[in-house]
């Protein structure tokens, strides 16, 4: 799945991300007895580009680099990170947030959701 965020600090998406790592590794373990792990891509506009397409291609590759390094990582996109990275998602948008205006269960259980099926 696909999570585009605006006007929202990195150090508050990074914190998001390791928050929603943690959740969703504690709370799915297993789906039909395989051990679940969760690897988070991401890209930063319009540091690491202006268009949606870019920036998605940008955290794919962050993506295949999280998964290619174990899985449960958590890789933010540069050149340094994808060097070795050549190149059906759920997407989610969202404006805004903060543990006030969003609710990381509603997440977690979206993605038990998606994983289940």
């Amino acid at each position: 799945f696909i999570v585009f965020c605006s006007d929202v600090a990195e150090e508050k998406v990074l914190e998001l991300a390791e928050r929603l790592m943690r959740r969703v590794v504690d709370n799915v373990p297993y789906v039909n007895s395989h051990p679940v792990s969760l690897s988070i891509g991401i890209s930063f506009g319009p540091k690491d580009a202006n268009s949606y397409e870019l920036l998605y291609t940008k955290a794919d590759m962050a993506l295949l680099a999280a998964k290619r390094a174990g899985g449960n990582k958590l890789v933010t996109f540069s050149d340094e990170a994808v060097k070795d990275v050549s190149i059906g998602y759920t997407m989610v948008t969202m404006n805004k947030f903060d543990d006030e205006e969003y609710n990381l269960d509603d997440l977690v259980s979206k993605i038990s959701k998606i994983i289940e099926s």
